[in-house]
């Protein structure tokens, strides 16, 4: 169950510990606007530090989609890695590859040849694009309209704007970002001493974080999995799809 909190709880949290409390905007050494500036950047880093401590489902989603035509590219606004790429036909479910730049020779070639792509034959890249969010580009291109396609990924950290908005702490570790946003604060007021009290309360909480943030599935932790089988040859067939 999440354990989410909003950005006005925040506020009053960073305050508290920073014994920054205002009722008037106008005359506060911190106005809200600069708070929430210190509470998202916090968040990011927490948002970073979980996935880091291997806690990547905190933050996965799915999305589904087709390609049209020739349009070989899913662009997602709010992606930060990939877990996994499937398709499948409606009867098939496919896990689909990452390909090389060493394979886009043969994978074009098999676009030339027309018709839709095999399951079996469809290969992905990740592409920059200059902009938040990513590129998942598909090769060969599939014109089959049946081909759905799912996009297994980890979100970035969406900024907090309105009071309302809601950060989820998983396990109250949203305190880790309280407490660095409050040191930012005493920090631009140079009540160092008190900072540095707040660091040593944190650093209990990172403790925590490293000890329990990656065992959310104990009883069936990740393994290694065989990547080798990819392209092993360099023809494909319609009985063994690429020799595998």
């Amino acid at each position: 169950m999440p354990a989410s909190v909003t950005l006005a709880e925040l506020r009053t949290r960073v305050r508290d510990l920073a014994d920054m409390q205002t009722s008037n905007q106008a005359s506060a050494f911190v106005t809200d606007a600069e708070l929430d500036r210190t509470i998202n950047r916090a968040c990011k880093q927490l948002h970073g530090k979980l996935i880091i401590a291997h806690g990547d489902d905190y933050f996965a989603v799915s999305v589904s989609g087709t390609l049209s035509g020739n349009i070989s590219l899913f662009f997602i606004p709010d992606f930060m890695q990939l877990l996994a790429l499937t398709v499948t036909d409606g009867s098939r479910v496919v896990d689909v590859p990452k390909y090389t730049m060493k394979d886009i020779g043969r994978l074009q070639q098999l676009a030339n040849t027309g018709g839709a792509p095999d399951l079996s034959q469809l290969r992905y890249r990740l592409q920059g694009t200059g902009v938040p969010g990513g590129n998942i580009s598909v090769l060969p291109p599939s014109t089959n309209p049946a081909y759905i396609y799912t996009v297994h990924y980890i979100r970035t950290f969406t900024p907090l704007v309105l009071p309302g908005d809601t950060f989820d702490g998983i396990n109250g570790w949203e305190d880790w970002a309280c407490y660095t946003s409050a040191i930012d604060l005493l920090i631009k007021e140079e009540s160092l001493e008190q900072a540095q009290v707040l660091t040593g309360q944190r650093a209990v909480i990172d403790s925590q974080i490293d000890a329990l943030a990656g065992a959310r599935d104990a009883g069936r932790p990740d393994v290694v999995g065989d990547t080798m089988q990819d392209f092993p040859s360099t023809q494909w067939s319609a009985g063994t799809g690429w020799g595998y």
